[in-house]
């Protein structure tokens, strides 16, 4: 299971750093917190919730408090409000690409063992009913 996370954050990582070859360290932060954000196959459950027993709030979570009244900013940001939130949008605009990229192209592979499993099954049945009838003929 841990060499299967550590890929899927390599696989990340460097379709990151193709993607943005000047600045991709600038996106780990947002990697590592969606790795933790995902429920896992087996458990069903995201690692955050595994070992702090609650869902994280992401960035739309945060930003939906802030704008309720229900959190306060941060009295002192190194950028303006606009700028942060322009940067904010194109990175998730990024992480929305690739995950649709991942999905997309994990899908068809799942499609692609099925269709070949299915394939194989189809043809072992298949010679197994000449056999079969062969036998008879001779038999």
């Amino acid at each position: 299971m841990a060499e299967r996370t550590i890929g899927t954050i390599k696989e990340a990582i460097h379709k990151v750093a193709f993607d943005q070859k000047k600045s991709w360290h600038k996106f780990l932060d947002y990697i590592l917190f969606a790795m933790g954000e995902i429920p896992g196959s087996s458990t069903g459950v995201s690692p955050w919730q595994l070992a702090f027993g609650f869902t994280p709030r992401g960035p739309c979570a945060i930003l939906k408090n802030t704008w309720m009244g229900d959190t306060a900013l941060p009295p002192k940001l190194d950028k303006p409000v606009v700028q942060y939130l322009q940067e904010l949008r194109d990175k998730l605009v990024a992480a929305d690409k690739f995950a649709t990229a991942h999905l997309q192209r994990e899908q068809s592979k799942w499609a692609n063992r099925n269709l070949r499993a299915r394939h194989k099954e189809y043809d072992t049945y298949t010679y197994c009913q000449q056999t079969m009838e062969s036998m008879a003929c001779t038999g």
